[in-house]
């Protein structure tokens, strides 16, 4: 149980509560960014989201765009980050 809980002690709080909120598959994408694990899969699936999510997360559109032999990964966090910022501000 300990190990479970150390093996993602790293992962801040505000991103934890983030992807307690979004839809499962945009969750997913996040997970995939935090992890550093973005794969063709993960492109792919960044394209079966609802309209709806398709306009409301740039993470989406830019993992989509992703080519899978160079993943955006760099301005994916930085879009994950900005989100979990969003959060903040928004709870505050």
């Amino acid at each position: 149980m300990c190990q479970k809980f150390e093996r993602y002690q790293h992962m801040d709080t505000k991103i934890i509560e983030l992807l307690k909120i979004l839809p499962p598959i945009v969750a997913c994408l996040v997970w995939d960014v935090i992890h550093k694990n973005i794969t063709p899969e993960t492109i792919e699936l960044a394209d079966k989201v609802t309209d709806d999510e398709w306009e409301q997360y740039e993470i989406v559109r830019c993992l989509a765009a992703g080519n899978p032999k160079h993943p955006p990964l760099e301005e994916a966090k930085v879009l994950v980050e900005m989100m979990a910022e969003d959060l903040v501000y928004q709870t505050a």
